[in-house]
């Protein structure tokens, strides 16, 4: 969810001495999605990549 800091341009960042909005600015910044990928096992991997 966005959080509103003022009715300025969306634009505007967001000032780093904003000590209670930091945490979420910077989750917002670590958020992933993986899509499509295949959950492997790397041992057996790395096995056949030996042989």
């Amino acid at each position: 969810m966005p959080v509103k800091v003022s009715d300025e341009d969306e634009d505007t960042p967001l000032p780093y001495k904003e000590r209670l909005l930091r945490p979420w600015f910077l989750a917002s910044q670590l958020v992933r999605e993986l899509r499509g990928v295949t959950v492997v096992d790397l041992e057996r991997e790395v096995a056949a990549a030996r042989s």
